[in-house]
């Protein structure tokens, strides 16, 4: 060792492996096909073979945080769609009340004053007017009697 220091070849770890006869020759052809020694050609394969799992586990874990997502995204999809149908019902209570109280106030003659148009109120007004009037009228002519 280099004062502690390890170099690349050092760093490396190698491994013993059998094959059969056959694997042997296909695999002397294809290095010789590729101009790569048995042993480059083998350490490449071994590296793809590593890394293709190492990104199989990867995109599994991603999968399975991408499903649990969904998931969730469902579940509250449920829950706003169970509370739109709460809100349209309660909105259709409501609606009906509504109409039950104006068919009430029509009944009893009254007018509710969210239903009232404006020429309503001014025609309302024109006659609680012309009422004070006449009320005013008729107190002048009592005073002037008096007087």
């Amino acid at each position: 060792m280099n004062g502690g220091v390890m170099t690349e070849e050092e760093k490396q770890r190698m491994i013993h492996i059998r094959i059969s006869g056959a694997t042997h020759r296909e695999l002397r052809k294809v290095a010789a096909e590729k101009d790569q020694t048995m042993q480059e050609l083998v350490v490449t394969a071994v590296e793809r073979t590593v890394e293709e799992t190492e990104l199989q586990s990867g995109v599994e874990k991603i999968k399975l945080k991408l499903e649990e997502k969904a998931r969730e995204i469902e579940e509250r999809a449920l829950e706003l769609e169970e509370r739109r149908v709460e809100i349209e019902y309660q909105s259709r209570e409501l609606a009906s009340r509504e109409l039950e109280l104006e068919v009430e106030l029509e009944l009893s003659g009254e007018s509710a004053p969210g239903l009232e148009t404006v020429i309503d109120r001014i025609k309302r007004m024109e006659k609680l007017v012309s009422s004070l009037s006449s009320q005013l009228l008729c107190l002048r002519n009592e005073l002037v009697d008096h007087e």
